[in-house]
């Protein structure tokens, strides 16, 4: 579990590369829908600010779970104006 700072620039890097933004192009990559990625975003974001590890028998599909893997282990950072 991270915190101060730098839970301040996982979770910017969660929404940047997560739902809506997709800065890394997940959606396409692993074949899922808005609502996937919306769920993937969100079970980011609880890793980081609660320390949920979910697993993959917690996704619909193999593809979300590597998604959300991907999404947590990313470090694509999002420009600094993007605050």
């Amino acid at each position: 579990l991270v915190s101060g700072q730098q839970i301040i620039q996982a979770l910017r890097r969660v929404i940047y590369n997560g739902y809506l933004y997709d800065m890394l192009g997940m959606k396409e990559q692993f074949g899922l829908t808005d609502s996937y990625m919306y769920n993937i975003t969100q079970n980011a974001v609880h890793y980081y600010t609660d320390g949920v590890e979910y697993q993959e028998r917690d996704f619909a599909t193999p593809q979300a779970y590597l998604a959300y893997r991907a999404s947590i282990e990313c470090t694509n950072e999002p420009p600094e104006n993007n605050a």
